[in-house]
């Protein structure tokens, strides 16, 4: 008999702000990076400035590195509208598939194709 690998369909993080007493972004991630193709990562209350965009492109790179797959994703659940303006307005959202509920990030990632592009361009 053979161990099978299972592989989890996604991996649900809350992330600190990093400006209230909370690791770097980063930090906070990495550890979780390979344990699923998709991370959804809650970032309620975070204010995202250009440092912390840049920081969670970085991350998007490395997971992909990690899974070795270019279909790994990265959903970002509850922006403040200020973020997801910014995220939307540099093309982010081509990235990240961004999210309003986490109802929303499952069911985008359960779609065959976990591209955020793909979705955005409705394919």
């Amino acid at each position: 008999m053979r161990p099978l690998h299972l592989e989890q369909a996604y991996c649900l993080l809350k992330l600190s702000d990093p400006e209230h007493s909370g690791p770097p972004l980063s930090e906070q991630i990495l550890p979780y990076m390979g344990v699923s193709r998709a991370l959804i990562l809650d970032v309620d209350g975070i204010v995202f400035n250009s440092m912390r965009i840049g920081e969670l492109v970085n991350v998007h790179k490395l997971h992909q590195e990690r899974i070795s797959a270019p279909d790994a994703v990265i959903a970002l659940v509850r922006l403040t509208r200020t973020s997801r303006a910014a995220f939307e307005r540099v093309r982010l959202d081509r990235l990240f598939a961004l999210c309003d509920s986490f109802a929303e990030a499952i069911e985008r990632l359960s779609d065959s194709s976990l591209d955020p592009a793909r979705q955005a361009a409705g394919e």
